[in-house]
């Protein structure tokens, strides 16, 4: 996708986000940065929040920038993005994005996702991994990219009989199945989007957020059977991105076309968004909205059949935006006190600092900033206050100025006395003193003059740097001058790259930014400025970017007759995943996704409660660090990938993928974590992973690249640990029990199967009945301190000694997925519970012979919208190229949970037919009152999901207590629950004993609600006194899958 690489200055490293400074102190902080960003030095804080100037302490606090924007930019940026927005990473160009930037594209991929759901854009994921053959097969879109392109050469200590190449982008990854999704023209227009990271590995000088080896973006592509489709999107989306830069980041921006040299290689034309920095003279690609023409199409042979029976080839777009919009927001707004964030992505857009002098009703005070929180927090504004005591007001002023929030309110004891607050605006630091009892109001207000305000700004120095120019010498004189350079031009390649050529040695070299679409008149006869040629269009130059319909319908085999061909039949024919030309990578479809997201949703609300902030970490690990931790490294070592080569390159030193992040944090939280004010800490990440080797791979179970959240947590104390560890494992139970209607068991895993390096592991376990086999649902270990020992993590407590910190980890993957269609799927294809169903009522026309279609349709169309103003997931089917029954069979196959019908007879007793997916029961049902129906339907479906899989699930359960009771039970496909001894040997001999007779056994948990063990019961296996009841089952689903 186009967004292409920058080259600025040198800043290696990479980059981090935290959100709020809740554990932002030290123990001991005693030099202040007052309102004016100098130091004076006090005692540390006592309870009032003030202190005493003293002369003999030296301690700093690093508060403050130490270079001016206008004076040296680079260093600048790279000090403002350090605080707090980014962390650097041990690998050169990769960067830890830490929470308080996280918010901030969290908040624009809600706006965006929102808009192209409008457009009726589906999301999706394909895997990370790209096989040499697929990549090499568009050569004029590669040749671009091929220095970029980190290869895979390693898995463990073998090397791959093919490399593997990681995406750079995701054309040549996606169309292969595009032309085996399109048959004809029912199928268009095809539109998926993906919300994923890509790496981009060959270039010197990275610079966090505008130019880095791995980065977050979204990436939309989508077919359409005419060009004049394909257009009008293109601009609709332009149109989406000047929105996120003007309305959300208050950064204008300019649309318009690029050049043919500029444009996306392969591509038909490029459409941007320009930003322009005046500190620089640089402009910077804001993002992209391409039309590829039919140039994939012919490549990869994306063909339909059109209206007339005829082949014809599809008209394709694609476009992105990245998270280098935090980058030009950052470059836009800063000053030389930090960051200035706008307040429709601050992540925190009010704070409220407490102002106590000597004897002044210090609690008073602090809950007068409470209650003021708490007004604007329930009107809807991201409020938080800082009742921290161990720094001074002024220090709290600078701190919070550095971060960019954009408002700042401040109660002293006259604030107090009078029942008002200070406003102080970050944007241009005017005061103001409100009366509290109109202050939501005000505040609401204030916000959005405050946003206006730098948008308006931010044109102005814009506005002043734009030189329209005529001749060479008045551009070489602007260039100089870091103008953005309006100038006539003949659009001629060789030209551009002429202009390139000439002043690469002279102030940088010079590139078209883009012709804007809003052209100014070009009077007759005026010559290009670089040719002498006659001009055809005005362009903007600067300086290089700142571097800084399938009717094989129906399932061919049977649940309990070929479990593993069932599940992989169901997973694609309801539309899940694809197969992908990587062995273990599958591309998860948008049904899938939305599952996906529907659990994301629940889990970040619970993370949000928990004060559990976002952050995202590189996908990369270095060696080094990767074999500090061995016993927590040696789990994972056969499945460590490792990229050794960069385009035709050897890497001088190879480079992991993330099996998991724990060596990846912990480094990290050393830094973060000084003294028991940090803690506790605790950060999530949705990302993906890659485990490599293994064979029989299955969709979701078991793949070699997959999605997954993971949490990872630092406590002052044990007990804080082994509470929240268990306080996540029931929010596990909670979204498999009450969201996929999978019934599972809470307990503790044995020491040989606990995470390695880990305390003790806690898990949820599910059963498939059909399999005799367990799955591990999700887990939460204690880690103990372990970690925090090999990583040097520790904090200095309330007494002033130094301690190890207490960490936890915990984590739930699409795993989750394919438990679901394992539990409820049957010789129909998938049944979805309606918590997490994409689509939970699908309603159908039902039309015989000289029926009145057209109202048939009319009355489907009106009862979907009416369950959609409900809030209930609903949909019709029109399509007349399908009879009724067929499609009766596709939405069941698609595990859709209730069919709605309407035929003539309906429509004469206003009333609908429905069926339900999960037991097959028909019901007519007056359409007065029906959403209400429905809505108490899809609740009564859900719970009986529920109670039919724990019903077969008990079913399965048998208790025994002999040797030879256990090996019949795990013939019979058991979940079965013993008395144990508890000793690892055992367990391993249990496993050695099983292996050649029934398929190896081991233990899935031993469950928190334990039966009474009568005294003296013995072990099963060992015959030794038996110490708690364990479930044992087959080792989990690693079954061959025919594609």
């Amino acid at each position: 996708m186009g967004m292409s690489p920058n080259t600025w200055r040198d800043i290696s490293g990479c980059s981090s986000v935290r959100k709020l400074a809740k554990s932002e102190s030290k123990e001991e902080r005693v030099e202040m940065a007052g309102p004016s960003g100098k130091k004076e030095k006090v005692d540390k804080a006592g309870p009032s929040g003030g202190g005493k100037k003293k002369k003999d302490v030296k301690k700093e606090t690093g508060l403050g920038l130490s270079v001016k924007k206008d004076e040296n930019f680079g260093e600048w940026y790279s000090e403002v993005c350090k605080h707090e927005m980014i962390e650097y990473y041990d690998i050169s160009g990769c960067y830890i994005l830490r929470p308080w930037s996280m918010a901030i594209w969290e908040i624009m991929q809600t706006f965006f996702d929102a808009e192209i759901k409008k457009m009726k854009v589906k999301n999706c994921y394909f895997p990370l991994f790209v096989s040499p053959g697929v990549l090499e097969k568009e050569k004029d879109h590669i040749e671009g990219f091929a220095p970029e392109v980190a290869w895979v050469t390693k898995s463990g200590k073998s090397d791959l009989e093919v490399p593997i190449a990681i995406r750079p982008t995701s054309e040549t990854v996606m169309y292969p199945y595009y032309s085996k999704w399109i048959r004809g023209h029912r199928d268009l227009p095809l539109k998926l989007n993906q919300w994923c990271n890509v790496v981009r590995w060959e270039f010197s000088n990275p610079t966090p957020f505008i130019r880095s080896r791995e980065f977050l973006w979204q990436e939309g592509h989508t077919a359409f059977a005419t060009k004049e489709e394909a257009d009008e999107e293109v601009l609709q989306i332009l149109e989406l991105y000047r929105r996120i830069y003007e309305e959300y980041l208050a950064v204008p921006v300019v649309k318009g076309m690029k050049s043919e040299n500029e444009k996306f290689a392969g591509g038909l034309y490029t459409t941007s968004v320009e930003a322009f920095i005046p500190n620089t003279g640089r402009g910077v690609q804001g993002a992209t909205s391409h039309c590829l023409g039919q140039n994939f199409a012919k490549m990869f042979e994306i063909r339909y059949e059109d209206e007339e029976g005829k082949r014809e080839m599809v008209w394709q777009n694609s476009w992105a935006y990245s998270t280098r919009t935090l980058g030009v927001m950052i470059m836009t707004h800063g000053d030389d006190k930090g960051l200035i964030l706008p307040p429709k992505v601050a992540s925190v857009q009010v704070v409220v600092i407490p102002v106590p002098y000597k004897d002044a009703n210090t609690q008073g005070i602090f809950d007068a900033c409470t209650a003021t929180v708490s007004a604007l927090s329930e009107a809807g504004i991201r409020a938080e206050e800082d009742l921290r005591d161990n720094y001074s007001p002024g220090w709290k002023y600078s701190n919070w100025e550095m971060k960019g929030v954009p408002l700042r309110i401040e109660i002293g004891p006259r604030d107090l006395e009078n029942d008002q607050v200070r406003t102080v605006r970050r944007d241009n630091g005017v005061k103001e003193d409100i009366p509290r009892g109109s202050l939501v109001e005000h505040v609401k207000e204030l916000l959005e003059k405050i946003q206006q305000n730098m948008y308006e700004v931010a044109r102005q120095k814009r506005e002043a740097c734009v030189q329209e120019i005529r001749t060479w010498d008045e551009f070489i004189s602007a260039l100089n001058q870091k103008k953005l350079i309006l100038a006539p031009w003949c659009d001629e390649e060789e030209v551009e790259r002429d202009v390139k050529a000439r002043t690469k040695g002279e102030t940088g070299a010079a590139k078209t930014l883009c012709s804007p679409f809003e052209q100014p008149e070009l009077p007759e006869g005026t010559l290009c400025f670089a040719s002498g040629k006659p001009a055809k269009k005005w362009t903007y130059w600067g300086r290089k970017s700142v571097e800084t319909a399938d009717t094989n319908l129906g399932v061919t085999v049977k649940k309990d007759e070929d479990f593993g061909q069932w599940y992989s039949q169901v997973c694609r024919c309801g539309e899940m995943m694809a197969y992908y030309d990587i062995s273990g990578c599958y591309i998860l479809r948008p049904n899938a996704m939305k599952i996906w997201n529907i659990m994301r949703t629940y889990f970040d609300a619970v993370l949000e409660k928990a004060e559990v902030d976002e952050n995202y970490f590189p996908l990369f690990v270095s060696a080094s660090v990767l074999e500090k931790e061995k016993d927590h490294v040696q789990g994972f070592a056969p499945e460590v990938a490792w990229v050794t080569k960069a385009g035709k390159s050897d890497l001088n030193v190879p480079i992991a993928i993330r099996p998991t992040s724990e060596t990846v944090i912990y480094p990290y939280f050393s830094k973060w974590i000084k003294s028991h004010r940090d803690l506790p800490l605790k950060l999530n990440q949705w990302n993906n992973v890659v485990r490599w080797e293994f064979s029989k791979p299955t969709p979701f179970i078991r793949s070699r690249e997959f999605l997954w959240q993971e949490g990872h947590t630092a406590h002052a104390t044990e007990e804080e640990a082994d509470k929240e560890v268990l306080e996540v494992l029931d929010h596990y139970r909670h979204l498999y029990e009450e969201y996929l209607a999978v019934p599972v068991v809470k307990g503790m895993k044995s020491e040989n199967e606990k995470f390695a390096g880990a305390r003790y592991t806690t898990s949820v376990e599910a059963f498939i009945p059909e399999t005799g086999r367990g799955i591990q649902g999700a887990t939460s270990h204690c880690l103990g301190t372990k970690f925090a020992k090999m990583f040097d993590i520790k904090f200095t407590n309330k007494e002033g000694k130094n301690e190890l910190v207490w960490q936890n980890s915990w984590a739930y993957s699409t795993r989750t997925i394919g438990v679901m269609i394992m539990t409820h799927g049957d010789d129909k294809g998938l049944v979805n519970p309606p918590k997490v169903a994409p689509i939970q009522v699908i309603v159908i026309p039902v039309p015989f012979k000289d029926a009145d279609t057209k109202e048939i349709s009319k009355a489907c169309c009106a009862v979907k919208d009416a369950l959609r103003e409900a809030g209930l997931r609903a949909k019709e089917d029109l399509s007349d190229n399908y009879s009724p029954k067929w499609k009766y069979s596709h939405w069941e196959m698609k595990g859709v949970p209730l069919r709605i019908e309407i035929g003539p007879r309906d429509l004469a007793k206003n009333q609908v037919r429905t069926v339900r997916r999960d037991n097959g029961v028909k019901a007519d049902v007056p359409r007065v009152g029906l959403v209400e129906y429905v809505m108490e339907l899809l609740g009564k479906i859900q719970q009986n999901m529920f109670d039919v899989a724990k019903q077969k699930r008990d079913d399965a359960c048998v208790v025994v207590k002999t040797w030879d009771e256990f090996v019949e039970a795990l013939g019979q496909k058991k979940l079965i629950l013993a008395p144990w001894c508890d000793e690892e040997e055992v367990e391993m001999d249990v496993k050695r004993r099983t292996k050649d007779e029934v398929g190896a056994a081991k233990t899935l948990c031993s469950p928190f609600d334990q039966p009474e063990i009568p005294e003296g019961t013995l072990c099963f296996a060992s015959g030794k006194l038996a110490k708690k009841w364990t479930y044992w089952g087959k080792i989990s689903f690693f079954f061959s899958l025919v594609v």
